[in-house]
């Protein structure tokens, strides 16, 4: 697996018998991505895009004798940004919170104590899918001996803005989890977390629906909330969503 957009160094032995090798072509499907006259042979693929491909080499001796190899499927991931982020606060019910550099997520038994957050993600990029996870860094606002689990929901509202977004005129989730991980909830230091995803963006691809939404919720009260680096927080621990195609 290669992260893109990739630079994919691709390498082949070649010999013969009776003879020298002229070349070696390397190729994903039947598209050349370059001949190597000289051994050892070698050749780069630059800015590989999001996909799963079958590469081959194709050896050719001095008398035009061809031969090609075994192929071999490499996979290029994308990583993927959220398009917009943002939390809704029972307690500020008209208040918008798209700019903040944390999203949190939060349950409990008063409006003060309940936080979801909203991601749209656009899958455009990917052509296909065969494992998804949504990763978030994030910890909790204070520890505490309770067992704290967030939960990733579907949200088949897309038309959500960032800026626009508030308790009173968040989209519906789905009633049914689509995963769910436990917080660590004794230390405050951050960490990645990690929620398969992978069936639901399937299904969305396959129906042609390229944005979707995910929705963040707590499954059990707390009076710490959990507190994830948004998109316009700091760079290496922004929200995305892994793809292998």
């Amino acid at each position: 697996q290669f992260a893109a957009p990739a630079s994919i160094t691709l390498t082949a032995s070649a010999s013969d018998s009776d003879g020298t090798i002229a070349q070696v072509q390397f190729f994903r499907g039947s598209t050349s991505l370059g001949v190597d006259t000289t051994s050892p042979y070698s050749v780069t693929w630059s800015g590989a895009p999001t996909g799963s491909y079958a590469l081959t080499a194709v050896a050719t001796d001095n008398r035009g004798a061809v031969v090609a190899s075994a192929p071999v499927t490499v996979k290029v991931t994308a990583t993927l940004p959220p398009t917009a982020d943002s939390y809704v606060r029972a307690a500020n019910a008209n208040s918008n919170f798209g700019t903040a550099t944390t999203v949190t997520v939060q349950q409990g038994s008063s409006n003060s104590n309940i936080r979801w957050t909203y991601m749209k993600f656009d899958l455009t990029s990917v052509p296909t899918i065969s494992n998804a996870k949504v990763r978030v860094f994030g910890a909790v606002s204070a520890t505490t001996g309770a067992t704290i689990q967030t939960a990733v929901y579907p949200v088949s509202n897309t038309a959500w803005s960032e800026t626009g977004l508030t308790w009173n005129n968040k989209p519906a989730t789905g009633t049914t989890a689509l995963a769910t991980v436990t917080i660590v909830s004794n230390s405050k230091t951050a960490r990645w977390y990690e929620l398969d995803v992978t069936a639901y963006l399937q299904a969305e691809k396959a129906a042609g629906r390229n944005v979707v939404t995910l929705a963040f919720k707590n499954l059990a009260n707390s009076t710490p909330y959990v507190s994830f680096t948004s998109r316009e927080g700091t760079a290496a621990n922004r929200p995305q969503v892994l793809v292998v195609p």
